[in-house]
């Protein structure tokens, strides 16, 4: 068996795939040129492919973990598989690709090419913790910032 390639094979050489990969595109006709390629091709997983801003990229990594939500707003689990190296488009507003895998394929059915949204978790805590918008932090005259929590019973108390 030969190696799997990725990108194009040079030219008068030909490649082989080894697992199952779905044809996009046919570039050519019969009776046409014997010259270019031929096929184009792509993986048959279900992949996301996401343009991120290069402002971004410091914030995700192959191997963080994303919540998809489909067009009708099931949600299903990945794991982000590559992180592009190359930047498209102009400086100000350029990009790279990066591609994530589902954990559970059959959750998007036949979906090709459809619009979904993203969530990457980029950082978790393995403890309890209480997020509050920065408004409700209470300023202590020992230094340092509060919540007041209002519990059952209308009881109070401090958080620090």
């Amino acid at each position: 068996m030969f190696p799997a390639r990725r990108g194009p094979c040079r030219w008068g050489r030909w490649c082989s795939s080894r697992g199952a990969i779905r044809i996009s595109d046919v570039l050519s006709s019969p009776g046409g040129p014997a010259a270019g390629p031929v096929l184009a091709a792509t993986s048959n997983q279900h992949v996301v492919t996401i343009p991120l801003s290069t402002a971004q990229e410091s914030e995700v990594a192959v191997g963080d973990a994303v919540t998809v939500t489909l067009p009708d707003n099931a949600s299903t689990p990945g794991t982000i598989s590559s992180v592009g190296t190359v930047a498209f488009g102009p400086a100000s507003n350029a990009t790279i690709q990066v591609t994530v895998m589902l954990t559970h394929p059959s959750a998007a059915g036949t979906l090709d090419q459809a619009p979904v949204t993203l969530y990457v978790t980029t950082a978790s805590s393995p403890g309890p913790m209480l997020a509050v918008p920065v408004a409700a932090l209470q300023a202590q005259s020992s230094g340092g910032y509060a919540v007041e929590v209002v519990s059952a019973g209308n009881t109070r108390r401090w958080c620090r």
